[in-house]
């Protein structure tokens, strides 16, 4: 079973329809908010309790742009995700 890293980096680098641009933005948000809390994790270990606990965390960070919003650009989709079950079910 792949990590949630590897598994990331190859939906981006393969991701039909983003620019090399949007690929890289995706990326580089990964990188500094989602690898270093569950990145190492094996894809069927990250749970919906995984990406909730995650997505608390990120809601309660201060956005680098405006210190009195949260962040939310990459909490949202990957909330989506894991309330719909939809990551461990997808093979790499």
């Amino acid at each position: 079973m792949p990590s949630f890293e590897h598994y990331a980096r190859h939906n981006y680098a393969t991701r039909l329809g983003a620019s090399p641009t949007q690929r890289a933005t995706y990326l580089a948000e990964a990188e500094r908010h989602v690898f270093p809390r569950f990145g190492h994790l094996p894809l069927d270990q990250v749970t919906r309790r995984v990406l909730r606990e995650w997505v608390e965390w990120m809601l309660t960070k201060p956005s680098t742009s405006n210190q009195h919003q949260p962040r939310r650009q990459p909490a949202l989709p990957l909330a989506k995700a894991a309330n719909a079950g939809s990551l461990a079910g997808k093979p790499l």
